[in-house]
């Protein structure tokens, strides 16, 4: 492929084809250099994802690309990539030769303040890429304690109104008649971006959320509260359920209550995903009232369209050397939680009630059972 007069010998179609499979986006804009034919099909490929740059030139970059309206209409997706907080920003200063040279920010506190306006000033202004529809929001993955605003010492950190600010320009926006699929792994004020899609003009239909044990997002409020009307598509990983058990109701998990609301889901991806035990300063013994094989159940019941379910780790039948019995139960199972969020169960819990956890050859042949029912909708 590196002879442009290879081009002219195949068809379009296949130059596409084979271009899609291209995840360099360096290479895409190598290609776009050999030759017109090569540049008409690799320029939508080179521009499809807009990575929002953390460079101290950030809103400069943005209103120059901005200006580039024949690249501009190539754009579909939002990418921010910040798993490092404000940490990953990069100054950008001159050389001796005039040439734009990256080096580590030596930033204040306070000039943190001008940065993270600049991103929320791209954040605000991605209606300008008239044809979005996908937008991810990679952010910092560490421990962090939620903003007490009532304690006036308390001073949020950079990461943390990095995302608060981001999630304010999204929320203030017009993306809910414009974004189908959303992706946010450890985004901490994550309320304030769902909330804008939780809208019935909002045509959301993937959701794909990654959580931090640790320091949860996901709240009460999204089990509960929020509704995205056109949702198909929803993935969940490293996520807490906590089981409810209330008066006159049998014990129920936040998952069946969030699923309850979106029959219209059609795939559904559960990994690392976790049913929380009981709080923990409960006195009680270690119970699960509800396991992931009647989960399963329910799921098949109140998703009468899904027909594909993704869940990592499967339970067998047979254990095998680099797996057992007990490994897959505390993978699927084991927490406490908290006000604090979610803490792993010691092991001599585990082995004080190992008569009554549930059992991997169970919920296999439940699980199996459940995959069979999805084949026969397919």
């Amino acid at each position: 492929m590196n002879n442009p007069q290879i081009a002219p010998l195949l068809p379009p179609e296949l130059i596409n084809a084979i271009i899609s499979e291209v995840d360099s986006k360096q290479v895409l804009l190598n290609l776009r250099l050999t030759s017109k034919t090569f540049s008409e099909i690799a320029t939508p490929h080179a521009f499809r994802t807009f990575d929002v740059p953390m460079k101290s030139n950030a809103k400069r970059l943005a209103m120059e690309f901005w200006e580039a309206l024949d690249l501009v209409r190539h754009v579909q997706e939002v990418r921010l990539n910040a798993p490092d907080g404000t940490e990953g920003f990069w100054d950008v200063v001159k050389d001796d030769e005039g040439n734009d040279v990256l080096q580590l920010p030596l930033t204040s506190e306070w000039e943190w303040t001008y940065r993270i306006e600049d991103i929320k000033f791209i954040f605000s202004n991605l209606v300008k890429f008239p044809r979005l529809h996908t937008l991810r929001l990679y952010c910092i993955e560490k421990y962090r304690p939620q903003p007490r605003w009532e304690d006036p010492d308390y001073e949020p950190t950079p990461s943390y109104m990095l995302e608060l600010e981001i999630c304010r320009a999204i929320a203030s926006s017009k993306l809910v008649e414009m974004v189908q699929t959303f992706e946010i792994q450890h985004l901490l004020p994550y309320r304030l971006v769902l909330h804008h899609f939780n809208s019935p003009s909002s045509r959301l239909t993937s959701l794909t959320i990654t959580d931090c044990l640790r320091n949860p997002c996901i709240s009460l409020w999204f089990w509960r509260v929020i509704t995205f009307p056109r949702l198909q598509h929803l993935h969940l990983e490293k996520v807490g359920i906590k089981i409810r058990q209330e008066p006159f109701v049998p014990p129920h998990t936040d998952l069946e209550t969030f699923l309850l609301r979106h029959g219209s889901i059609k795939t559904l991806k559960l990994h690392k995903c976790l049913i929380a035990g009981r709080e923990l300063d409960d006195p009680n013994e270690l119970d699960f009232p509800r396991t992931w094989a009647p989960v399963w159940e329910s799921v098949a019941e109140i998703l009468p369209h899904l027909i594909r379910f993704d869940f990592e780790p499967a339970p067998r039948r047979h254990a095998d050397e680099n797996s057992t019995f007990v490994d897959y139960i505390k993978l699927v199972y084991g927490l406490y939680y908290s006000s604090l969020g979610y803490h792993s169960m010691p092991s001599y819990d585990w082995e004080a009630n190992a008569d009554d956890l549930p059992s991997e050859r169970d919920e296999a042949v439940a699980w199996e059972e459940l995959q069979l029912t999805l084949e026969k909708r397919r």
